[in-house]
């Protein structure tokens, strides 16, 4: 027997019960017996041997990075033994992780060495102080980092975030509710957004950081004004991330020394492809080209009036947006729209999102003739090589005269 027992000390209250014994090393201890059941033994004989078993670790780890050649350096005191990866720094100050069993086939700093994409180059360089790769937390490391403003952006490339490498459709939402929890505002930015509309991408960006240093032109020196469709699609084409809606027939717009500077629109047809009763509208678009304080409260004042508007609703992408600017025009958050997806074409070398409409199962059977029709939609768009890509969830919100 290992041990000489002494005595069993029987619970009482919150107590548990506890057993004493000898131990031929340390002498007498006791411990719950619970724990001595399940075969834990003396805790000094448990710290002593995790001792040398961390010593030997350690040894081991900077036994093979002496063999390997590399330039990294095991930072030991953050090294604990039987832990999956260790931490290295490489002489340009990155922190990195990995197997020592692995630095013989990969030597090298994960950061140096990883290509990191013109468009994250881009971004930093729009962010001064911004980092590259940047920590927030052990293995978990952003595109870009601006810790004075709080701020994390990442630039997402349509294949690598699609369900084809993706396959959680709650990704984008659980990265973002992880960062939000850090203290951080995130940014999400798809390439076909960083591509196709990159001065709307900057402008979000830029002041997320509070670095925006636009014109300014206030809401006071301009004049609201009816705008045609053709003058207000053209506008949001240029300065709105999702560039203009189908429908611009009730579009307003801010007007300084007979140029631009502000547009929104309004449909009775909303989002989710249902027609709003008489006096409800929903705000589909608002941008402005550089600064205008005030501008959305004026603009929204004076389409209130023009169309008789009673109730209004819109939504704010949980990517880019936090709806402050709604909340503080009296707009309440109604719902949280879930997650919802587009299509991307992965054989197409130009890669863009699709919206799920056009792949129902009635386009379906026009696309894929002698297809099985009973299969899920996701089954029969893979056959076409589409795979979805999920957003990270919207907000409704909803406004009353």
């Amino acid at each position: 027997m290992r041990y000489t027992y002494t005595g069993f000390h029987q619970h009482s209250g919150k107590q548990r019960s506890r057993i004493s014994y000898i131990c031929p090393e340390h002498g007498e201890q006791t411990q719950p017996l619970s724990s001595h059941l399940k075969g834990v033994g003396c805790p000094l004989c448990g710290r002593a041997k995790a001792t040398q078993a961390n010593r030997v670790g350690k040894e081991d780890a900077l036994a093979k990075l002496a063999r390997s050649s590399s330039p990294l350096r095991l930072l030991e005191e953050t090294y604990a033994y039987g832990t999956a990866k260790a931490s290295f720094i490489c002489p340009h100050g990155h922190v990195t992780q990995k197997l020592p069993a692995l630095l013989e086939y990969n030597p090298g700093c994960f950061k140096c060495s990883a290509k990191i994409s013109q468009a994250n180059r881009d971004i930093q360089t729009l962010l001064p102080g911004a980092e590259l790769e940047g920590v927030l937390g052990p293995r978990f490391n952003v595109d870009v980092l601006l810790t004075p403003a709080r701020l994390v952006v990442e630039h997402h490339g349509l294949i690598w975030h699609s369900d084809f490498y993706q396959k959680s459709p709650t990704y984008h939402r659980d990265r973002m509710l992880k960062i939000q929890a850090l203290g951080y505002r995130y940014l999400q930015v798809f390439s076909d957004e960083w591509e196709l509309r990159k001065e709307a991408c900057t402008s979000i960006i830029l002041r997320a950081a509070g670095l925006d240093t636009s014109p300014s032109v206030g809401a006071r020196k301009t004049v609201a004004c009816e705008v045609p469709p053709g003058e207000a699609a053209a506008f949001l084409d240029a300065h709105h991330i999702q560039g203009a809606p189908r429908d611009c027939t009730h579009a307003f717009g801010l007007a300084c020394a007979g140029e631009l500077c502000a547009v929104s629109t309004f449909t009775q047809g909303a989002s989710n492809r249902i027609q709003l009763p008489p006096g409800y509208y929903e705000l589909s678009r608002f941008a402005t080209a550089g600064r205008v304080p005030g501008g959305f409260s004026k603009l929204l004042r004076y389409a209130v009036l023009r169309l008789g508007a009673t109730a209004l609703r819109t939504i704010s992408d949980n990517r880019l947006f936090t709806g402050e600017v709604y909340r503080r025009w009296g707009f309440q958050r109604t719902a949280e729209i879930p997650i919802d997806y587009t299509y991307i074409d992965v054989t197409s070398p130009g890669k863009r999102r699709r919206h799920k409409a056009n792949f129902q199962k009635a386009r379906l059977a026009a696309l894929l003739p002698g297809a099985d029709m009973a299969l899920p939609e996701q089954a029969l768009t893979r056959q076409l090589g589409l795979y979805r890509v999920y957003d990270a969830g919207k907000v409704l919100w909803t406004w009353q005269a």
